[in-house]
């Protein structure tokens, strides 16, 4: 309960689709809208976002791959890209952006934007990110013990990983297990990730930090 006088705000992610426009029948009208409501969720809540025809790939892909996600983490499927950051003036290798494909032997090699929305959707986006997260460790220390020197790595943390109550622990045993220093590893995060809960994602940064 609030305590009295207090003022209660509320915000509302509206995802609209049109009859007969985008979709010929109730289901496919339902499904439009729930993918709009989570584009707007995404572009930082309180907004209203329009199912079109551009998104209609998102939706197939949703259906098509939502159901293959979890087997493709269980056969291992998922492997890591890593993208140099070349200082211009030095030459010199500043960062690896770890980025994660997934080798379908159905559908062939799939970037990022085809799956890490369906995953979000489809609650594994966690498994998934822990998954990144681990594997850029294992590699960095692998790439150490082989004495290439020391290069920070950079990994891509998405808003549920973000919000999670476990997620510093899970960096700081990710860190603990491949005994990586932590000045080594970069977390990236869009603003869409702070935008979600302002507050809940200043004070993970904070615990991150420290």
């Amino acid at each position: 309960s609030l305590p009295s006088g207090s003022n209660l705000y509320l915000t509302a992610s509206v995802g609209v689709s049109v009859f007969p426009d985008t979709a010929g029948d109730l289901l496919s009208l339902l499904r439009q809208a729930d993918l709009a409501t989570n584009r707007a969720k995404r572009s930082g809540r309180n907004c209203a976002f329009q199912f079109t025809i551009d998104l209609e790939e998102a939706l197939n892909d949703r259906l098509a791959l939502g159901s293959r996600i979890r087997g493709a983490l269980d056969r291992e499927e998922f492997l890591l890209h890593f993208q140099p950051q070349v200082s211009a003036h030095s030459g010199e290798l500043i960062t690896l952006e770890a980025l994660v494909r997934w080798n379908s032997p159905e559908l062939g090699l799939l970037p990022p934007r085809r799956f890490i929305p369906v995953a979000e959707d489809c609650g594994l986006i966690m498994r998934l990110g822990g998954w990144v997260l681990r594997n850029a460790c294992a590699h960095l220390r692998q790439w150490l013990e082989q004495g290439l020197g020391e290069v920070v790595m950079a990994v891509n943390v998405s808003a549920s990983q973000m919000q999670r109550d476990s997620f510093v622990d899970d960096v700081r045993n990710a860190l603990e297990t491949y005994r990586i220093p932590p000045a080594l590893l970069e977390l990236d995060l869009t603003e869409s990730v702070i935008m979600e809960n302002v507050e809940r994602a200043e004070a993970q940064m904070r615990a991150l930090k420290a």
